[in-house]
């Protein structure tokens, strides 16, 4: 018993948006191609005939032809992916973070190393996170006294963290 494809009927509006889609240039190729699969679909093609003309396989016509069927148009975008998950949760980037804001007691100022030891996480993490976050430790400067009684401070705040 062959199945036979949904019927799609399509209004002005989405036909509009497919037609948009399948034009703009900043559209992913995908989902251009998957707009155009739905408006021959919607002229009367079978899945067949579209596989040929577009020459892709029958079986990405049906997919599509079905998900449209089933959810208009966001069926046309791709599902998301589950992929890994966070290694990390946001209270260990928000530690690294706003220790690296701060200056450290014993120095002046932190390198990836050390920050990675205050946080017990291995530097490849602590550079990852600070890559993420913009921040630069290198260019973070405090205010410092100098060790000598009054005297003027020795280092200006050029840079700070926000």
């Amino acid at each position: 018993m062959a199945r036979s494809a949904p019927t799609i009927v399509l209004d002005p509006a989405t036909r509009s948006t497919l037609n948009g889609w399948m034009q703009a240039a900043s559209t992913p190729r995908a989902l251009a191609l998957r707009s155009r699969i739905i408006l021959e679909a919607a002229a009367g093609r079978s899945n067949q005939q579209i596989a040929l003309e577009l020459q892709i396989p029958e079986v990405t016509v049906g997919k599509w032809r079905r998900s449209f069927a089933r959810q208009a148009l966001e069926g046309l975008h791709d599902a998301p992916r589950s992929g890994r998950p966070p290694k990390h949760d946001t209270e260990v980037w928000r530690k690294v973070q706003t220790l690296a804001c701060q200056q450290p007691k014993s120095q002046g100022r932190w390198t990836v190393r050390t920050l990675a030891r205050a946080v017990d996480l291995p530097p490849g993490t602590v550079q990852a996170i600070l890559n993420a976050s913009e921040l630069q430790l290198h260019r973070i400067r405090t205010f410092t006294f100098s060790p000598i009684p009054n005297s003027k401070p020795s280092c200006w705040t050029l840079w700070a963290c926000t």
